[in-house]
């Protein structure tokens, strides 16, 4: 609901309950018992919360997927003389390196909303493989444990981080994703039924990705514009089913320079976006899954990277790029 339905719903309480509202006190003076007034102000006050009710749900922002904060520490670091840095680790579990920033102040789910199973299961995975690996240091450059098959997309480094994984999938009722099977070009991509999440007007100037066995999937490629925005921009995009377990991250610096709007897309859905100079970040929640979309620019023929425009139409015409309606329904 808007201002304007809640202007058009108040239109419809009938005149004269104003006008008897305000001779109340008159009438009151008299000794008559008015009940006209407190019905109006809790009309008034019932339509208010559901407008307020709603923007709750609508508005959306890249602080409500922030699953970890190092602000602090890094700050207490700094102010301490140290340089140590908190790494993103983000690079051991994504197919490929996403666009983004090796060390991180806030780490943002790529997977869903707070509050959401898949949110509070990434969040406690990423707080306990912080712990594992303080306690145990020297594990992650050990080869002396091979992950099984159906955790090959999952840092483990023991046997205990598999029990673990195990443990928050049965917590939280997600499934494990599988092994993924890595495609390497369009037609693989349409092979498999990946093609429909580029609009039919979009031909993309490469395209590849990885299909999980549950369905989930990273599609990658990239997109060239002409006209107003004479741009090539490079994009990945993590489709992934609610009710799986995805451990791959994002982590980002300055979060506050990112502009973020709220915009729907083509197929209807509600979009978050968020635009710096370097950056598009597009995250999509459909019927059964979560999409999140990285766009980079990928730079000249002299390799000089000159920046994304600063302007949301542009990103708002990368995203209508993309259909967001789960491929399962089609």
């Amino acid at each position: 609901m808007t201002g304007k339905d809640l202007f058009i719903a108040l239109g419809n309480i009938s005149p004269k309950y104003y006008d008897e509202a305000e001779n109340d006190t008159i009438a009151s003076s008299q000794g008559h018992k008015s009940l006209r007034r407190p019905l109006l102000i809790a009309a008034v006050i019932a339509l208010t919360l559901l407008l307020v009710g709603c923007a709750v749900i609508y508005v959306l922002s890249l602080e409500r997927l922030i699953v970890v904060d190092h602000t602090d520490e890094m700050v207490s670091a700094l102010e301490n003389g140290k340089s140590e840095t908190i790494l993103d680790e983000s690079t051991e579990t994504l197919p490929e390196i996403t666009p983004g920033p090796f060390v991180a102040e806030k780490v943002l789910s790529i997977q869903g909303y707070e509050g959401s199973p898949a949110y509070n299961a990434l969040q406690e995975w990423l707080t306990y493989v912080t712990d594992y690996i303080i306690r145990n240091p020297e594990v992650r450059f050990s080869n002396d444990f091979q992950r099984p098959e159906a955790y090959t997309d999952y840092p483990c480094y023991s046997q205990e981080m598999v029990d673990k994984v195990d443990e928050i999938c049965s917590k939280y009722g997600l499934h494990l994703l599988g092994k993924s099977l890595f495609i390497i070009d369009a037609e693989g991509m349409e092979a498999n039924g990946l093609s429909d999440v580029l609009s039919e007007e979009v031909a993309p100037r490469c395209f590849y990705g990885h299909l999980y066995q549950d369905g989930s999937f990273v599609a990658s490629g990239e997109l060239e514009f002409s006209g107003d925005y004479e741009k090539i921009v490079q994009f990945q995009m993590h489709n992934i089913k609610k009710d799986a377990f995805y451990t791959v991250h994002l982590g980002l610096n300055n979060i506050s320079n990112y502009v973020q709007w709220n915009y729907t897309t083509q197929d209807g859905y509600s979009a978050l976006l968020a635009l710096n100079d370097t950056t598009g970040l597009i995250f999509v929640e459909n019927e059964g899954r979560f999409i999140s979309i990285i766009i980079d620019e990928v730079p000249d023929s002299n390799m000089v990277f000159t920046g994304l425009p600063n302007d949301k139409q542009f990103l708002e015409k990368v995203c209508d790029c993309f259909a967001f309606s789960d491929l399962e329904n089609k």
